[in-house]
């Protein structure tokens, strides 16, 4: 009897260790994702900060563009001169742009190689500009939008007599948009800005 009970408390013993080490192995598991998890949610928050960023910076770019326009000294430069057509500078029209930093003399930014797109969606889908922060690599176009403004939409289209300027005539929505890869999956962010000729008679 002694040796059978002896026999009964080793067999226990060591299921007593082998449910402990279940236990231990998935509460290390549980740690393991969780500290995974939050190391992932992390990395993802910054790149998308880093997104914003760029793309916030592609709105500044735009508008710096433009109020560049004002003070270039020559009579025929329009507000919304901002395309680089090949050494030509056009006004800006409906399209797909990515920002080309021109260190010929003048260091001024253009807007530059327009796809001519049908709205927003077909521009997120086209591949501009890559920048690489941080061994990320981020696509960034910029979309305007021409279309947007008819009378009486979002910008009042009443004639001044003092000017004879159409306010909606003197505005274009200017959409930043970024594209980049997180642990195979594609993100996007984009911010837009509606910017204005806000001095026609200058």
């Amino acid at each position: 009897m002694k040796i059978i009970g002896k026999k009964y408390q080793k067999g226990f013993g060591i299921m007593e260790v082998l449910v402990s080490g279940v236990i231990i192995i998935i509460i290390l598991a549980a740690l393991v994702f969780i500290v995974r998890a939050a190391m992932n949610n992390s990395m993802y928050l910054q790149q998308r900060a880093q997104a914003i960023y760029l793309a916030q910076e592609g709105i500044e770019l735009s508008r710096q563009i433009r109020d560049s326009n004002w003070i270039d000294g020559s009579n025929t430069t329009q507000w919304d001169d901002l395309w680089d057509n090949g050494g030509s500078i056009e006004e800006v029209i409906k399209g797909c742009y990515q920002i080309l930093y021109n260190d010929n003399g003048d260091n001024r930014h253009w807007l530059t190689d327009r796809g001519i797109v049908a709205d927003l969606d077909a521009c997120k889908a086209i591949d501009k500009q890559n920048i690489e922060v941080d061994q990320v690599t981020f696509n960034r176009k910029i979309y305007i939008d021409r279309d947007t403004f008819k009378p009486g939409e979002l910008i009042p289209d009443d004639t001044t007599a003092e000017t004879n300027v159409y306010p909606a005539n003197n505005a274009i929505k200017v959409t930043a948009i970024i594209n980049w890869d997180f642990n195979g999956q594609a993100k996007s962010v984009d911010v837009s800005e509606i910017i204005t000729n806000w001095r026609p008679s200058y």
